[in-house]
């Protein structure tokens, strides 16, 4: 995805598209992709899909906060950051 399209996914223009994604039973489907190209560009269309597909796997982490959410398909497939060595002791001294 450009800057660009990201931008626009963002912006209050996406959202009519991004519900409509959302509404989608199957967003990774040919049919949901041919709707969605009605209202928009390819582009921006495979965009908002990706994204619906995305906020519908971050529900059970973020429940519906992830409804206004913007995930990428590489932050959402990493795993959560390993904690600090220090975590849990305050004012404990650096590692090393």
């Amino acid at each position: 995805m450009d800057v660009a399209t990201a931008r626009w996914l963002v912006s209050p223009q996406a959202a009519p598209v991004l519900a409509a994604a959302a509404a989608e039973p199957d967003p990774d489907s040919l049919k949901a992709a041919t709707r969605l190209r009605a209202l928009t560009t390819p582009e921006r269309a495979a965009a908002a899909l990706t994204q619906a597909a995305l906020r519908r796997r971050a529900t059970a982490k973020f429940g519906r906060r992830a409804e206004q959410l913007f995930f990428t398909p590489t932050g959402s497939s990493r795993p959560p950051a390993a904690p600090s060595p220090r975590a849990g002791r305050p004012g404990s001294p650096p590692p090393g």
